[in-house]
């Protein structure tokens, strides 16, 4: 049962209602994790306390306020000429004791578990100075308050602006969050006063915010309070401490940045107010947008509303990036044994056990069986539960435009919106519950990782259970303990607490980013596994953000809000009978060592290599048979039957490498045509390539392959005037024709080559650059930003088409495999249908 509701049932019960100490040390017993108040106050004591804080709170803010009206103008000017040392001494002479790191507050729990590391628990308790506890206890309260952001060009500006223009009020819940690690971990002590709430929200004058009502008094209870934007008692003494100290803070920095003015010029009121500067534009020195620095600018900036738009747009890539996943593994057998071989380095059988040996299953033939419906397993969870959440959510959407987005945060949350938040949240811990259990698996597996790891014996085939713990003692390089500290802690997190594990997540990605040694901890199977997990906690924070009265109902109230039962829904049901025993045997097809997959796309064009793609293309086509037959027994719709009808909005046909062409004329032309999409090169007037023009022409449409069930090859798709795969498919997001005429640089010219493997040219290569994909990319007007991980996401700016398209950066190198160049433009070639455009080289 999750512990809000054993919370709000145990409020109500009239015992522990006069004696709250008894409450808590009966909630210790059911919930060991809960953290403990550090204290019982009174009501006289807990007033007492707000509004001591309240008046400072008003008094820093109205001198924030007050300046800023008048030289916010000035002190961004100023503050832009300074160098980073002297923006730091203006920092240090604000607050001397201001930590020097991005998170003090992670910085301060990882050397805790460092220093007291355990299995089985998560809490370490060393002996402190006062004066180290009272710095890690400012850390945990305002770890926005630090060194290495605020001395950032526009970080300090941005905290400025949105809290010296905007009531403290509307920062109350904010400021809580941030310090949920700090409460979690019981590194910061709060008090506890029964049957009270603290008003906060919606409190514009000094003497409302604080105010402690009882709960007769309102006519209210725990059900009521939960459900809307108010505060127990200790929490809210909390926010006013956190307020109190930020915006002393922010008061200090701008005397310090206008220490040649008086103080009594600055406050002067007779001055006339300065118009209000246009609003900060901020990036990260880059010409992408990295979803990192838009989060970690969070703290800073004013809280914002939930864009679903935005939501849905980041959802329905992830989704369609699902989808292209399993198309891949039916269409391209060199792509589907790189999953197969990706799944067989990352389960737990390749690490060794407690005892130093091998697991059975690493010398057993059949184990690729079971590789096999993992692989094909994973891949339908995804694409079944990305879906459901892209319809829960544009459910949400629609909502909203029916309400007007207006929703008033005093009252009860509306059934209908409930409902919908619901369903959303439910989905969001599935998927952040078989994540989190993915990324273990594949963090402890990535080859520089796996000294560091172990696994709890067992017996054969026994791999879905198996169990891995952290070895104990230092191992491998030191680079490596920040990563590995995080990731034993977030293996600690239940999946209910995705607030936490967003903090989490975040603190991981700022190594990544910062660290190339952290970078090359990942293998770029588990990189993509943290893609997904770091989006779940991203779209689970951005939620919380406007319904955070609404996340302690989310179980109590699930079971009422069920969706209508629909056979694609059922996830588990699908992938128990992947993973169950199979009647036939797949071990010799699909085993590497049997190298039925051989499939020489990138060679030169021959009959022996030809024959070699059509007789992989016939082992993998058998492999999904095989997979069909089975699957179709046991459930209502086969595999690809539930693949098509419910997730595919277009239709899409399987291609085949066609027969080869052996006589020179044909050769030729067949040299010219694309193996993703046809392609001609426009000739110059000498009769050979002109490097100056390189143009995607319209061609007439081929004939497709009619597919029902497991897809079949026809004769009319293949002959000898289209050797390779031709049949073109326009996918739904295309693009309009007059917005493909785009001039690119010889260098996008030379990316779109090898993307479509264009054979008739010589510039193509083998590899892309990452750097010349980004850029070539940009050239064709799509927006790129850097998500989680290793994923980018690419979305058209031109053309009416917002369909964006998900790829992961290569890694550890830097250059895109051909393999994965070929992949990245057949899913370009069917998401957009370029081939009806014209790009030209001026």
């Amino acid at each position: 049962m999750d512990s809000s509701v054993i919370w709000a049932e145990h409020c109500q019960t009239p015992d522990y209602k006069t004696d709250p100490q008894l409450l808590f040390e009966v909630l210790q017993e059911e919930i060991p994790s809960i953290a403990l108040p550090a204290s019982y106050p009174s009501l006289a004591e807990v007033e007492q306390q707000a509004k001591k804080y309240s008046k400072s709170v008003f008094e820093s803010w109205n001198i924030l306020h007050h300046i800023l009206c008048q030289r916010e103008e000035t002190i961004r000017r100023r503050w832009n000429k300074k160098s980073k040392v002297q923006r730091e001494k203006v920092l240090l002479s604000a607050c001397p004791d201001i930590p020097h790191g991005h998170r003090p507050d992670h910085q301060i729990m990882m050397r805790l578990l460092e220093k007291g590391f355990c299995q089985c628990c998560n809490r370490v308790k060393p002996q402190f100075s006062n004066a180290v506890k009272a710095r890690n206890e400012a850390a945990f309260k305002c770890p926005q308050i630090n060194l290495e952001d605020l001395a950032k060009s526009k970080t300090l500006l941005l905290f400025l602006n949105s809290r010296g223009h905007n009531l403290p009020h509307v920062f109350a819940h904010t400021d809580l969050r941030t310090c949920e690690l700090g409460r979690h971990s019981s590194e910061i002590p709060t008090a506890y006063l029964h049957c009270h709430t603290m008003y906060l929200a919606g409190q514009v004058t000094e003497e409302s915010y604080g105010k402690v009502v009882h709960w007769a008094d309102e006519e209210l209870d725990f059900g009521t309070v939960g459900q809307t934007l108010q505060f127990q008692p200790g929490h809210g003494l909390l926010v006013l401490e956190q307020q109190s100290r930020i915006l002393d803070f922010l008061v200090k920095c701008c005397f310090e940045i206008l220490k040649d003015i008086s103080r009594d010029e600055i406050l002067y009121l007779g001055i006339v107010a300065q118009p209000k500067p246009p609003p900060l534009i901020t990036n990260d020195d880059t010409s992408y947008v990295q979803l990192s620095t838009i989060v970690a600018e969070e703290p800073y900036r004013l809280p914002t509303t939930i864009d679903t738009p935005r939501l849905l747009a980041l959802i329905e890539a992830r989704r369609n990036a699902a989808e292209d996943h399993i198309w891949e593994m039916r269409e391209d057998p060199g792509y589907f044994a790189s999953v197969l071989s990706d799944h067989h380095d990352h389960r737990a059988e390749i690490l060794r056990d407690t005892d130093g040996k091998s697991h059975p299953d690493q010398k057993d033939f059949h184990s690729w069986d079971r590789i096999l419906s993992t692989a094909v397993a994973c891949a339908y969870e995804d694409l079944l539960s990305w879906s459901r959440l892209h319809r829960q959510v544009n459910m949400l959407e629609s909502q909203f435009k029916r309400s007007g987005k207006i929703i008033d945060p005093q009252q009860r949350l509306h059934e209908k919106f409930e409902k919908h938040i619901v369903l959303v949240y439910s989905t969001l811990r599935r998927l952040c519950r078989m994540m989190l259990q993915r990324f273990t698996v594949a963090f402890a597996c990535s080859h520089p990782m796996r000294a560091r790891f172990a696994r709890c014996p067992h017996g054969l085939g026994t791999a879905f259970n198996t169990e891995i713990i952290i070895k104990g003692g230092k191992g491998g390089k030191d680079s490596f303990e920040p990563l590995l500290v995080l990731v034993s802690h977030l293996a600690r997190h239940d999946a209910q607490t995705m607030g936490a594990l967003h903090g989490t997540i975040d603190e991981m990605q700022y190594y990544l980013d910062h660290d190339p040694e952290q970078k090359n901890v990942f293998s770029s199977f588990a990189a993509k596994i943290f893609s997904d997990l770091a989006l779940i906690t991203q779209i689970a924070h951005q939620i919380d953000n406007v319904y955070p009265w609404a996340a302690i109902f989310i179980h109590k109230r699930a079971e009422n809000f069920k969706e209508p039962k629909h056979p694609a829904a059922y996830v588990e049901g699908i992938t128990n009978v992947l993973k169950r025993p199979k009647p036939f045997d797949v071990n010799e097809l699909v085993n590497p060592r049997s190298k039925k997959f051989y499939y020489p796309v990138e060679k030169a064009y021959n009959a022996a290599q030809i024959e070699a793609m059509q007789q992989a293309e016939a082992n993998l086509d058998e492999v999904w048979e095989m997979l069909e037959s089975y699957f179709s027994t046991r459930y209502p719709l086969g595999l690809f039957d539930l693949f098509k009808v419910h997730y595919i909005s277009d239709f899409r046909e399987i291609r085949r490498t066609a027969d080869y062409v052996p006589s020179e004329k044909d050769l030729v032309k067949a040299k010219c045509v694309g193996t993703a999409l046809d392609i001609n090169i426009r000739l110059g007037s000498s009769g050979f390539l002109n490097e100056d023009s390189l143009s995607f022409d319209p061609v007439i449409k081929k004939p497709k392959i009619k597919t029902r069930g497991t897809p079949t090859l026809t004769d009319t798709a293949r002959g000898p005037d289209h050797p390779h795969e031709i049949t073109t498919d326009q996918g739904p997001g295309r693009l309009d024709e007059k917005s493909l005429s785009i001039v690119l640089s010889k260098r996008a010219r030379k990316v779109l080559v090898t993307l479509f493997h264009i054979d008739a040219t010589s510039d193509q290569s083998g590899e892309i650059p990452w750097k010349d994909f980004l850029h070539t990319m940009t050239s064709l007007h799509f927006n790129v930003e850097k998500l989680y991980g290793s994923v980018w996401q690419f979305t058209p700016t031109t053309g009416g088409v917002k369909r964006g398209v998900n790829v992961h950066e290569p890694h550890p190198s830097s250059k895109i495999p051909f393999y994965m160049a070929r992949s990245i433009g057949r899913r370009l070639s069917r998401t957009y249908g370029w081939i009806e455009g014209v790009l030209d080289q001026a």
